[in-house]
């Protein structure tokens, strides 16, 4: 009788650690399935936030309304005429645009400072006389750096020998200049001593 008894008390005994077993493997499986489902829905959120964050980014990089006008303006000014960055941003600002979209504004356009030096010095030669040198000072006035000033420069066919003898024509018309006063007056200008000594010769002095 006790062992038919302590059979039974065995039985029980495994039978209530096997239970136990199968209660802990399905409460893992439920922590498991859980989990599971937190990732998904994280996947789900994550993509959505980078979604918001690139409209977010292009709403932001569009600029204001008044940094649109700015920038459709300067594209204006620079289909009909030239500047240098720091005078297009001048202009700007003169025309009532505050400091910061008018720099906004230039720093969106795509344009090769250089070619702009290259092309206002191409028009200054067309409607006036210049030294190499004075060319260069006059477009660095108009705001454009030193390098950018000799590169338009270096890329003009000019003979320096006629216009110094050009600008000495308009001088005679305008005033009177003894021989040496004219070639003070062009060196002056910048024009080298061989130069103004040329205009002053084909002065008829």
């Amino acid at each position: 009788m006790k062992k038919i008894i302590l059979f039974l008390l065995m039985v029980f005994l495994l039978t209530s650690c096997g239970e136990g077993g199968e209660s802990q493997e399905a409460s893992q499986d439920n922590q498991i399935g859980q989990l599971q489902e937190e990732i998904a829905e994280r996947k789900i959120e994550e993509p959505q936030k980078e979604i918001i964050s690139a409209e977010t980014s292009s709403e932001t990089s569009a600029g204001t309304l008044s940094q649109k006008n700015a920038v459709s303006m300067a594209k204006d000014y620079l289909e009909s005429s030239n500047f240098s960055q720091s005078g297009l941003i001048e202009q700007l600002i003169f025309e009532g645009f505050s400091e910061d979209d008018a720099a906004y504004a230039v720093s969106r356009l795509d344009v090769n400072w250089r070619e702009q030096a290259a092309t206002m010095a191409k028009g200054y030669l067309e409607s006036s006389n210049f030294s190499q040198s004075g060319l260069r000072e006059q477009l660095e006035f108009e705001g454009f750096s030193e390098d950018d000033a000799n590169y338009a420069v270096s890329r003009l066919d000019v003979n320096w020998s006629e216009q110094a003898a050009a600008m000495a024509e308009g001088y005679l018309e305008s005033s009177s200049f003894s021989r040496s006063g004219l070639i003070e007056q062009l060196i002056f200008e910048g024009f080298s001593e061989g130069d103004a000594t040329y205009a002053a010769d084909k002065a008829g002095f």
